[in-house]
């Protein structure tokens, strides 16, 4: 039986170009699905076509089709003249599906298609509307050549194609093949644009199957307008337009999808054609600790030669050595506005010059070790990093030697977020690191090191970031929202499966308390460990490890059940590390969540 073809629409996809967790979910499904359905990728160009390694690697080919047009950029937004656009595809392959790059070909087509920062501000617009047009242009020619590549379903991630889908599954209707849509919203953002906007797409007034409240309606794009204004919507958003579009509307956990997606954005109108699909995470720990060792060897030997290639060994490594020896181009941003930005504003300690003198963004270690707390994520108030800077003097009261290192990735929208958070950096320079993008570098080591993850979401639909933590043996201290509270099991509700511990959103106190919990665990199971004992007190005393430390940090351990795991298993912290690594090898790979 031949394979149903299935066509990816996305702004982003891990192996090619991503920012954030939404790039992982359709590189890694199409992965696991590529040999069940005949999968093609669309995507704008971000400049990829133009870069050497990606073309290799995707063995790209400029296809002879060009799509070339005069539009009216004033109405759309884009500027104040008439515009001609020239649009090319280019062709290739990766990880056994196809892969369709949309570029600009001329000046102004480039300019936004081709801009390599994935959301930027100036081009996120246009890089709708072009998409969406080059889209209609391409199932045009497609049906006039090869009806037979009609696909049969098309797959949208988050809105930013929701008018490329329209437009293909409008044109293909003429033929008299009805293309199924499925809808996956990662994250609402609520971007509201009226019916002109539509049309700048290239959305015609074509009625359609739509199915909604259980029921086939024929509506068009402008009906659907309307019927969101009868319920006092009058400028909807593309994602409310997307999910009473779409055959199937799906989310990344079952919390986001009833309580944001379908509460949010139709409610019964479209709770019948609902599902969620957990995402996934593929790391492997042992590749992980292998790279850390083959990247890191010769320093490690010399930091400690003892022993090291253990996890403190890695951890004390990272914090008082590798930290302040970041490579040249990290931390790593894509956008001159943000490098511009940093430059200005993290001109003193523990921020440090460059080579050349320049501030931007490489930070000085940390004078002496300590337990590890990790955070990494967008820079956007979702994140709730501020929660966890007030949380800071409260952990450091018993836990003083506790170092915080958040790597977080700020986007042109995000940068008026990035003041706020220096005045901690700057108020604890001994226990805090704030590092502004991506470093690849140190990515992996610091997972192996980290003796937490924190995790303080305001909202999450899913939320990798604790699957990577997990993956990497690392409890994890979550806001119980979203996707987190599925993904990662309370050691309190689950004393035997837990995986960390759940707080509520936006109280620091709260946050501050499971952190001195988990910390006392974590360094509790770090003295048994090196004194290779499990209860022997006198094992302490003869290891030279002083009791009085023991009992201050179980004095810490405020959660009665959690203390009562540690007098029965001094290593009760290797228990919970074993736990979260088996959590997501037994429910969250994506050869299984795939498969829903």
């Amino acid at each position: 039986m031949m394979k149903k073809s299935v066509w990816i629409f996305s702004f982003e996809f891990s192996g090619i170009i991503k920012e954030g967790g939404l790039g992982e979910v359709p590189a890694n499904q199409t992965k696991w699905l590529a040999n069940q359905y005949d999968i093609t990728l669309f995507m704008p160009s971000h400049n990829i076509h133009k870069n050497k390694e990606k073309v290799d690697n995707l063995q790209l080919t400029k296809a002879n089709l060009l799509y070339k047009d005069r539009i009216d950029i004033a109405k759309f937004g884009l500027g104040e003249n008439d515009e001609e656009i020239a649009i090319s595809f280019y062709e290739g392959t990766l990880n056994n599906i196809d892969v369709v790059i949309i570029a600009g070909e001329n000046e102004f087509a480039s300019k936004i298609l081709n801009d390599p920062v994935i959301y930027g501000p100036e081009t996120l617009e246009g890089k709708f509307i072009l998409f969406a047009r080059a889209m209609k242009f391409y199932i045009q020619n497609l049906i006039e050549q090869n009806q037979d590549k009609i696909p049969d379903i098309i797959h949208c991630h988050d809105h930013h194609a929701i008018p490329a889908m329209i437009n293909v599954r409008q044109q293909t209707s003429k033929t008299g093949k009805d293309v199924a849509t499925v809808f996956t919203i990662h994250l609402l953002t609520w971007p509201r644009k009226n019916y002109d906007f539509m049309e700048a797409c290239g959305i015609e007034d074509i009625p359609l199957d739509i199915y909604l409240s259980n029921l086939h309606k024929y509506m068009s794009i402008k009906d659907l307008y309307e019927l969101l204004r009868a319920r006092n919507i009058n400028v909807p958003s593309i994602e409310e337009i997307g999910v009473l579009f779409s055959d199937v509307v799906t989310s990344v956990s079952e919390s986001y999808l009833k309580n944001n997606v379908v509460k949010q954005l139709g409610g019964s109108l479209i709770a019948g054609k609902s599902e969620f699909f957990w995402n996934g995470c593929d790391w492997d720990y042992d590749d992980m600790l292998r790279t850390t060792k083959v990247d890191f060897k010769e320093d490690l030997m010399k930091f400690n030669p003892n022993d090291p290639f253990s996890r403190t060994t890695i951890r004390n490594y990272l914090e008082t050595k590798a930290l302040g020896e970041l490579p040249r181009r990290e931390p790593v941003n894509s956008s001159s506005k943000i490098k511009d930005f940093l430059s200005n504003k993290l001109i003193k300690y523990p921020y440090k010059p460059n080579e050349d003198g320049v501030f931007a963004g490489k930070v000085w270690e940390f004078n002496e070790p300590g337990p590890l707390v990790m955070m990494t994520g967008r820079l956007t108030k979702m994140k709730g990093i501020d929660t966890l800077l007030n949380a800071v003097p409260l952990v450091l009261k018993k836990h003083p030697n506790t170092k915080f290192l958040i790597y977080v990735i700020p986007s042109e929208f995000s940068m008026g977020e990035i003041e706020p958070l220096l005045d901690v950096a700057y108020n604890y320079k001994e226990n805090v690191r704030i590092l502004f993008g991506k470093v690849f570098s140190l990515f992996f080591p610091t997972h192996i090191a980290a003796d937490l993850f924190c995790a303080p979401s305001r909202w999450e639909p899913f939320g990798i970031i604790a699957l990577e933590a997990m993956v990497s043996r690392v409890p994890v201290v979550a806001s119980r929202v979203g996707g987190l509270q599925e993904s990662v099991l309370d050691l309190r509700e689950h004393p035997n499966e837990g995986t960390g511990l759940l707080v509520p959103v936006d109280q620091h106190q709260k946050l501050a308390e499971s952190l001195i919990n988990l910390l006392s665990i974590m360094e509790i199971d770090e003295l048994a460990g090196k004194s290779n004992i499990q209860n022997n007190k006198e094992s302490f005393n003869e290891n030279n490890i002083d009791l009085n430390i023991l009992e201050e940090l179980k004095s810490n351990i405020t959660f009665d059940d959690l203390r009562k795991k540690v007098d029965t298993n001094l290593q009760f912290g290797s228990e919970v590390r074993e736990n979260c690594g088996n959590r997501v090898e037994n429910v969250f790979r994506w050869k299984i969540v795939s498969q829903k």
